[in-house]
């Protein structure tokens, strides 16, 4: 299972005052926690910024629009290939999006 549905940190299993309702800063590692709701349980789960994918993945799946977010996803990565060529490094995320 992708997330975790208790108030805990989902990089560093820091446990929480409480579940937070939407992105918020890990206070140990700092690093960024999403909240998103579980397609599979409908419950709000704590998540990675690698998982967030997976679940927006899942949820494109329910609602029958897997293809274009496949479609979606080849164009970002078509992107981010050239602008790395551009700029001879990895391109932030920012400069992808708003080069799409």
């Amino acid at each position: 299972m992708v997330g975790n549905i208790e108030a805990v940190c989902p990089y560093c299993n820091h446990a929480l005052d409480k579940k937070p309702g939407r992105k918020k800063k890990c206070p140990n590692c700092e690093k960024f926690i999403y909240v998103r709701t579980s397609p599979k349980t409908g419950e709000k789960i704590l998540i990675t910024e690698s998982e967030r994918e997976i679940i927006e993945e899942q949820w494109s799946i329910i609602n029958g629009t897997h293809s274009e977010f496949q479609k979606n996803k080849k164009t970002i990565e078509n992107e981010r290939a050239l602008l790395k060529k551009k700029f001879g490094r990895d391109p932030s995320e920012n400069d992808v999006k708003w080069s799409c």
